[in-house]
């Protein structure tokens, strides 16, 4: 992931959180962004999440950390929480919204 940029981020899931209440957190040094099902879209069999990330999202990122993410949900009233799987973050040069 680079910082100052809108990726999309994909997340595939081995269960279906189709009518399920989720929430997917990254965590980067002292940061963290939460995204609700409401920022998210799902595929058809529900399995792979999409986000997409702002450019003030990723410009709060520190690049001498890595990103963790983890996705948490609830399906009848049962938590559940994922692995957590953890990308790097490459600088930029600009440091500022275009």
């Amino acid at each position: 992931m680079r910082r100052g940029t809108t990726p999309t981020l994909e997340l595939t899931l081995d269960a279906s959180l189709t009518d399920c209440e989720y929430r997917v957190t990254l965590a980067n040094g002292k940061k963290k962004i939460t995204k609700t099902e409401s920022d998210c879209t799902l595929s058809e069999d529900g399995k792979v999440i999409r986000l997409l990330l702002s450019q003030e999202e990723t410009l709060s990122l520190d690049p001498n950390h890595p990103v963790r993410v983890q996705v948490r949900f609830k399906v009848n009233d049962l938590a559940y929480a994922t692995n957590i799987v953890q990308t790097s973050v490459e600088d930029i040069l600009l440091k500022e919204v275009i």
